[in-house]
């Protein structure tokens, strides 16, 4: 998963060398192999507290790179948003009330190259490990952090009610698992995310206006700065040095 931010760090030699991890490799390979469209990926949180009170967060919808600036391609920054608020809407329709924003901390947003679900975004101008993606395929990718309150991450939630699905006992994190997979689905297979506003992934609470974004280089891009001719004043004070 972490292995693609050596395209980043040392341009296309370093990609092909960079993905050391064999199921890395292989994840990579596969992906080139089918072309996937969409892509979505799931994850466990832990227990954070929802913005304004004191319940649990149930999941967190998430983009790797942000759509508020120039890293994702144009393009996709619609769709994706659209696609988020059409499951949150779907989430919050079966049952899961406490649905937030995807941020770090309070106040910090993704925008990080170095993930599955933002490299997928990028091509093979990003990565094209040994030449699998040589017609540059792009996939939209987005993400669920679910709510989990053990340790182990894929038992039964100890706060939450007891769940059926089909008539037999599941748990909680079984369920959200479903919904999240059965609402992006549906979304995409119906149209009807697609005609949703872009907006609305706005309107999914979040814990406060993005002030930094969490880039590839290890530190917080304040968000008011460039995208891409950001300096930060440390390097500009070390500069004055030498």
């Amino acid at each position: 998963n972490r292995d693609w931010h050596m395209g980043w760090v040392t341009g296309q030699e370093g990609a092909i060398n960079g993905l050391r991890a064999d199921e890395t490799k292989a994840w990579y390979a596969f992906w080139a192999k089918i072309k996937p469209d969409y892509l979505f990926d799931m994850h466990h949180q832990g227990s954070p507290r929802m913005p304004y009170g004191y319940y649990i967060v149930d999941g967190s919808l998430g983009i790797s790179l942000s759509p508020d600036r120039n890293t994702m391609p144009e393009q996709y920054k619609d769709p994706v948003r659209q696609l988020m608020g059409y499951t949150y809407d779907h989430l919050l329709k079966f049952g899961f009330k406490n649905i937030t924003r995807y941020q770090l901390g309070t106040d910090r947003e993704l925008d990080y190259k170095g993930g599955m679900t933002s490299a997928c975004y990028l091509g093979n101008k990003w990565i094209n490990w040994l030449d699998l993606n040589p017609d540059d395929h792009r996939t939209i990718c987005a993400f669920l952090e679910m709510r989990t309150d053990t340790a182990g991450g894929l038992r039964a939630n100890n706060y939450a009610p007891p769940v059926r699905f089909m008539g037999a006992p599941v748990s909680w994190f079984a369920r959200m698992a479903h919904e999240f997979v059965y609402g992006v689905l549906y979304g995409i297979a119906s149209g009807q995310a697609f005609g949703v506003d872009p907006q609305h992934w706005y309107d999914i609470p979040a814990y406060g206006p993005v002030k930094f974004y969490y880039t590839d280089e290890n530190y917080f891009l304040p968000a008011a700065a460039d995208a891409w001719g950001y300096v930060p004043a440390e390097w500009e004070l070390a500069l004055d040095i030498l």
